[in-house]
């Protein structure tokens, strides 16, 4: 079986485009093409997808959700030619602005902070800080090398998180985006400048070092 990367575009006339690459140019796949028979009929215009395959190539999970709030999954296989098996689908009344395939064997331990048993409403976001060694630790979290930082309320539900620099200062901000718009967390001024001037220190230090050294 042939493997080849190709790039996924979503277009406002509720297609996913296919498109191939080679070394000159980009070429879009004819509007029949065999390659994801699942993207056929779709009914809405797409705001994310996910695809996942099985380890021996042979059949995959294509997932795509929608701003009519409408969410499709397809069972694929994939040989000889690509053709659905199965599917399904939900439809929720708000824009669909995310979708994950999962795997349920997971190797990895979960983290201590995700063991808890009490649930949140969507509008809260909990920050959590890593425990330095000398930190006094209460009973109740006594087991726990992570600790609550800052409990964030909100107006709206959540639909996405990222801490990036969206300023261009040097500092990251915690960006949140709602149903009602995006919030923007910055630090605390006086933190980032002690911060920096504890990172100057050092600095100076090891510039000195280094003198002494040569």
């Amino acid at each position: 079986m042939l493997c080849q990367t190709v790039w996924l575009l979503s277009g406002s006339d509720h297609r996913i485009h296919v498109y191939h690459s080679d070394k000159v140019s980009y070429q879009e796949e004819d509007r029949d093409s065999p390659s994801f028979p699942e993207f056929s009929s779709l009914t809405q215009i797409t705001l994310w997808m996910d695809i996942l395959y099985s380890p021996d190539k042979k059949r995959r999970v294509s997932a795509v959700g929608g701003e009519g709030g409408k969410v499709e999954v397809f069972g694929v296989t994939l040989d000889p030619l690509p053709h659905v098996t199965s599917s399904q689908s939900v439809s929720w009344d708000y824009p669909i602005s995310s979708v994950n395939i999962f795997n349920l064997k997971t190797t990895l331990p979960v983290p201590m902070f995700l063991k808890g048993t009490n649930s949140y409403s969507p509008q809260v976001v909990l920050v959590y800080k890593l425990r330095e060694e000398d930190e006094e630790e209460d009973q109740e979290e006594s087991s726990s090398p992570w600790r609550v930082q800052h409990t964030m309320k909100l107006p709206c539900p959540v639909l996405s998180i990222i801490y990036c620099d969206v300023t261009g200062d040097g500092c990251f901000e915690l960006v949140i985006m709602t149903t009602a718009g995006i919030h923007i967390f910055q630090h605390d001024p006086r933190d980032m400048a002690a911060l920096v001037l504890r990172r100057l220190r050092a600095l100076t230090e090891h510039e000195k070092l280094s003198a002494l050294g040569t």
